[in-house]
């Protein structure tokens, strides 16, 4: 299995993950790891080979041109010929089980082409929520039919076939929903499996609230063009948002902070979107 690990300016959060990964339970030979950088200007090679150097994991870099996410995953599936392919992302740590499990489901279901879990919050994060809400993944909740239609983009594994199947991720999609896309648009033709039981941690212990709030902005920008992507359009509800920073104030929850720092940035886009419409617009009449 190869482990596909897209970054770009991260290296003090990709060692970490690295290292983590490193350290997974394996057997020779089963698993290698492969470093996508998505045109750093950090030290992201230098740290890939500190933590290549004492890894009892083979890990490659991959240079690549800043092309965004789903690029740099693309650019991971060319760079192996392993049959299965795991993405995680570099803000993320994984337990050292996650690996043998991931493992024994492929090779008990043959009959399934994507494997994940959820996205949890790491603990140490200095970012406080409610007893309610946590700074990671809700999950992927299955349909009336108990299948699930897609996986988390940073705990996901699927298998080549699918792949040689289905096509590539969208490269010019990279933003909040870009791996979702991938599974919408191919909706029914994947049998995906999923489990609580496969989970790994998403750090957040770097971040302050103002980190968190542009962070979650910037994935906001690119909802309204993922949903037209699929055939949606993307609606904003002001009184969610006030909703969302209410419940950010009144409970000290950075998740409400979260969700509406998400909200505006789609707004943003959006109102932005149909200022340049009405813009051509008016040039184009006479």
């Amino acid at each position: 299995m190869a482990i596909v690990v897209p970054t770009r300016n991260r290296d003090f959060l990709l060692r970490g993950c690295l290292q983590a990964l490193s350290h997974v339970a394996h057997e020779p030979g089963a698993l290698e790891i492969v470093v996508v950088d998505d045109g750093s200007t950090d030290d992201t090679a230098a740290v890939t080979a500190a933590v290549a150097s004492s890894s009892p994991i083979p890990i490659s870099l991959v240079r690549n041109p800043g092309r965004g996410v789903n690029a740099a995953r693309n650019a991971g599936i060319h760079a192996s010929a392993a049959p299965l392919i795991a993405f995680i992302d570099d803000d993320e740590v994984v337990p050292p089980g996650w690996a043998t499990w991931v493992l024994a489901v492929a090779d008990q279901r043959p009959e399934v082409d994507g494997i994940g879990g959820p996205v949890v919050e790491q603990p140490g994060t200095k970012l406080r929520t409610c007893n309610r809400c946590n700074l990671g993944d809700a999950g992927v909740v299955p349909d009336v039919d108990g299948r699930y239609d897609r996986l988390i983009g940073g705990n996901m594994v699927l298998r080549r076939s699918a792949f040689d199947r289905v096509g590539p991720f969208d490269a010019s999609i990279s933003g909040r929903g870009d791996e979702v896309e991938w599974f919408e648009r191919r909706a029914g033709t994947l049998h995906l499996y999923y489990s609580d039981d496969i989970a790994i941690g998403h750090r957040r212990d770097h971040m302050s609230l103002l980190g968190l709030w542009r962070y979650s902005f910037r994935q906001g920008l690119s909802l309204p063009d993922y949903f037209e992507r699929v055939g949606k359009h993307y609606v904003v509800h002001p009184g969610m948002t006030a909703r969302f920073l209410a419940h950010a104030v009144r409970y000290r929850c950075a998740n409400g902070l979260q969700l509406a720092a998400r909200e505006l940035g789609a707004a943003w886009a959006l109102l932005r979107s149909e200022v340049l419409r009405r813009t051509r617009r008016s040039v184009a009449t006479p």
